[in-house]
């Protein structure tokens, strides 16, 4: 089956090669009671509801996450996006407000490009199967790739395209290596004059993060700006062509199949594991022997904690193995 990838899938997968939580050992019986799954369903689909009308998980961290998240982001440099941070300023760490509002902004923009991605994903496999019918598939109009994946600027709307392009870094978060040099040369010369942030010690190289990641504190506020501004245009776009997820039971009942491939990213679909995970390592500041319950919320992945007796997220993050 033809691998549903986009360039940002591609870009977050070259970044780490550990990027999501610690494995559970091996032989543990870590099947979770009809309580626990019980009391997790409960918390995400509470969760995910307003998630999904607001699409802005800001408040929801205050409400449903462990209280004591944003200072927690500074012992987490395994998941997306603070792969990109590579502190320089040894005199002045990163202040954990302006680390939460970076996960903020990020983990909005991802729940609101996936459902995007999804319905261009469909369209692009339907192409396909025109083309492999003989049936002259035009590529979706040039919605889709050579290997029948979507463009991401062709299935954004034109205002995210625009500040997505606008920085180098956030240029490269995005749409990393499918940048060919010419597009790349293209969207410098759009971008010229326009605002841009002084940086302590010098902003993002112009060819992406090989050689510059986020390292100060005016990167990093500036890195959230445009995302905020990214995520306000995703909005808007959203609310006036809204994304219906059908329920497409694949005939064969294959779960790899395109169809049910696709259905993973409903942002409303919640998935809970059987199995908890015990942590072989610190993660997130809980130690060694952690056990938390996992469950995907879309095409996100959730991690719940017990704290004071009763469940609380401890993140929401894209899942990606190394």
């Amino acid at each position: 089956m033809r691998r549903f990838t986009t360039g940002l899938l591609i870009v977050l997968l070259s970044l780490s090669g550990a990027t999501g939580a610690p494995a559970a050992p091996r032989g543990a019986d870590l099947s979770l009671t009809p309580d626990e799954e019980r009391e997790a369903r409960v918390l995400l689909e509470e969760f995910n509801r307003k998630f999904v009308e607001t699409n802005d998980i800001d408040p929801l961290v205050k409400d449903y996450f462990v209280t004591d998240f944003s200072s927690r982001l500074r012992q987490n440099a395994e998941t997306f996006p603070f792969t990109f941070i590579d502190w320089k300023d040894e005199a002045a760490p990163p202040d954990p407000e302006d680390l939460r509002r970076l996960y903020v902004e990020t983990t909005n923009s991802l729940h609101g490009l996936f459902p995007l991605y999804a319905a261009a994903a469909k369209r692009c496999a339907e192409e396909e199967e025109k083309d492999d019918a003989g049936e002259g598939g035009a590529k979706g109009d040039g919605l889709c790739d050579d290997e029948y994946d979507p463009r991401m600027e062709k299935f954004l709307p034109p205002a995210a395209v625009g500040i997505m392009k606008t920085d180098p870094l956030l240029r490269e978060m995005w749409f990393g290596s499918r940048e060919s040099d010419a597009a790349s040369d293209e969207v410098d010369s759009q971008a010229e004059g326009a605002t841009s942030v002084e940086c302590a010690g010098g902003c993002a190289s112009p060819r992406g993060h090989e050689d510059r990641l986020i390292q100060n504190a005016a990167e990093l506020r500036h890195l959230t700006e445009l995302l905020g501004d990214l995520n306000k245009a995703l909005r808007e776009h959203l609310a006036a062509y809204p994304v219906s997820f059908e329920e497409e039971a694949a005939a064969d009942g294959d779960e790899e199949s395109k169809a049910a491939e696709l259905q993973k990213f409903d942002p409303k679909s919640i998935d809970i594991f059987r199995s908890a995970r015990v942590f072989d390592k610190e993660f997130y500041g809980y130690p060694e022997g952690t056990r938390v319950v996992c469950a995907n919320v879309g095409a996100l992945h959730a991690e719940l904690v017990r704290v004071d007796g009763r469940l609380r997220i401890l993140t929401v993050y894209m899942l990606m193995e190394g």
